[in-house]
């Protein structure tokens, strides 16, 4: 039984992991895309609009609605200190991480992008 549990047990965390950073994928195109379609309207409308809030959620606070500027239904946050897994936490007005079972990635809103800052490999993971 312990052999069978031996093999199981890694094989269910890396399951966790990969839905994980696929749950994080999706929420980054959706918000990036969300943004991209809202400035071109602004542009369409001969609108001078820069992005410069994705939402008015406390910081490091559980329950917080994120990204609610910008997505119809916000998500939920998580804290720096719980880091549960497959959530985002707000560190800054314009700073977010996302917490995976083994990594932290960090996003920023910058000159109206939503772009990861975390090292180029992270980063890389979720283009």
């Amino acid at each position: 039984m312990g052999l069978i549990f031996s093999f199981a047990i890694p094989k269910f965390n890396n399951i966790n992991e990969n839905s994980d950073i696929l749950t994080l994928k999706s929420h980054y195109a959706l918000i990036q895309s969300v943004i991209t379609r809202k400035k071109s309207n602004e542009v369409l409308l001969q609108n001078n609009v820069n992005i410069d809030s994705l939402d008015s959620a406390r910081i490091n606070i559980k329950n917080e609605e994120l990204f609610k500027n910008v997505l119809d239904t916000p998500i939920l946050s998580t804290t720096i200190n719980d880091k549960n897994y497959g959530n985002w936490a707000k560190i800054s007005n314009v700073k977010y991480l996302f917490f995976t079972q083994s990594k932290t990635f960090e996003f920023v809103l910058e000159n109206g992008n939503f772009v990861c800052i975390s090292n180029e490999n992270l980063c890389k993971e979720i283009e």
